[in-house]
């Protein structure tokens, strides 16, 4: 059972004592890459978009569902073309 009081690091997410930012690499990429992850999906450390956006050069991660009213727009998503990247059949 994992424990909400388990100190975390902002990077990775995961466990303070498990982090994996210094020995992550950077890639340097020519696309711009935004990882677009549920509030649900944002606080498991099980994710691999917020470790992704680590290491992509220019990746940003932007959390949707944060708002719950719906008068408060989030922070939009780039524009342009827009690929999407799901690990599905």
């Amino acid at each position: 059972m994992r424990s909400r009081r388990t100190p975390r690091c902002p990077g990775c997410w995961l466990p303070s004592a498990l982090c994996l930012c210094a020995e992550l690499p950077r890639l340097a990429v020519r696309t711009r890459v935004v990882v677009a992850m549920h509030r649900r999906e944002a606080v498991t450390s099980s994710n691999t978009g917020r470790i992704a956006a680590r290491v992509l050069d220019g990746a940003s991660v932007r959390v949707r569902g944060l708002a719950r009213d719906r008068e408060i727009d989030p922070e939009p998503l780039p524009l342009g073309r827009r690929l999407v990247l799901f690990p599905a059949a």
